[in-house]
């Protein structure tokens, strides 16, 4: 094979095989987030036996929600983008990718939402795992100090959540009401010093997470604000 047709050769392959990996992610954005599961026939009949709308009212009721949607998605998208550049120091590259998924997950969320086949249960299921699709998706791009910043800060948020139930339910332990802490986690309480510990734990978290944990809060309230 003359060198002329070896390199005409390689050429057209190199070609082939950009060609396939375009189209597949191009079909992979086309079912950005998969089908989901399929609803049960309780969750039909549900939906059924208590929809009682006309299909007017449920006309108005669609549009009213596209309408909020497109309202919310210009100002709710560039603050989604901005949480996640401050937890995690995006470049341009990398904001881009994750402006399209959070852009995506907000169409996938709305269409769930004016599904009338379907009851609230599942709607409230499926949107819970187009949100863990929209993280797994937004971070594959990151290298692998900005996922340790995002392990970090969600951590930080389970050590807030574990926090505040053990500061509502610790004091009855304390002042004797209750023997032991039924709702833990962690088992029965001992002693007042290992309710002491768990803080002491909870807080060490949170703070290792480079957030105070009010910024935490907001920070996960603007990032899952898909309403």
């Amino acid at each position: 094979m003359t060198r002329q047709k070896l390199l005409l050769t390689l050429a057209v392959g190199l070609a082939l095989a950009t060609s396939v990996v375009m189209a597949s992610q191009f079909a992979a954005r086309l079912n950005w987030g998969g089908g989901g599961e399929t609803p049960t026939a309780q969750a039909t009949t549900s939906a059924i036996a208590t929809s009682g709308d006309s299909e007017t009212r449920k006309q108005s009721q669609t549009a009213e929600i596209n309408a909020s949607v497109s309202a919310n998605q210009g100002t709710e998208l560039p603050a989604m983008l901005q949480a996640f550049d401050r937890i995690l120091g995006l470049n341009e590259e990398q904001k881009e990718h994750v402006s399209y998924e959070n852009e995506k997950a907000f169409e996938r969320i709305n269409n769930t939402r004016q599904r009338t086949e379907v009851d609230d249960a599942w709607k409230a299921n499926e949107i819970d795992r187009l949100k863990k699709f929209r993280d797994k998706r937004a971070l594959v791009v990151l290298t692998p100090e900005q996922l340790d910043k995002w392990e970090r800060l969600v951590q930080g948020k389970e050590a807030i959540n574990s926090l505040k139930k053990l500061n509502e339910k610790a004091p009855n332990y304390l002042s004797g009401k209750t023997k032991y802490y039924p709702e833990s986690e962690y088992g029965e309480f001992q002693s007042a010093e290992q309710i002491q510990k768990l803080k002491t734990e909870f807080e060490t978290t949170i703070n290792a997470s480079g957030f105070k944990a009010d910024e935490i809060e907001q920070l996960h309230s603007i990032i899952y604000n898909f309403n």
